[in-house]
């Protein structure tokens, strides 16, 4: 706790994701503890899971971040087949 009575927090979930808010509601994480979106940013990540993008928050539809995702899927179940 400051001396002007606010509280900085980093709040861990039970797999270790990281919160600012006692609510643990300001950011969101995807699998493998991905960070897709904070308060100022979204995140895009390519198919090895690499952060490929970061841009302002709302600048990205929420269909696109879902779209991004499920490429990325699709990525991922096509190089399990490269070798068969």
């Amino acid at each position: 706790m400051y001396e002007d009575g606010s509280y900085d927090y980093k709040l861990p979930d039970e797999v270790g994701n990281l919160y600012q808010t006692e609510e643990k509601k300001d950011r969101q994480y995807g699998k493998g503890g991905q960070l897709f979106r904070d308060e100022h940013w979204h995140y895009l990540y390519d198919a090895n899971g690499n952060l490929s993008k970061k841009t302002k928050y709302k600048a990205i539809p929420e269909a696109k971040l879902k779209a991004a995702e499920q490429r990325k899927e699709e990525m991922k179940h096509e190089q399990c087949h490269f070798f068969d």
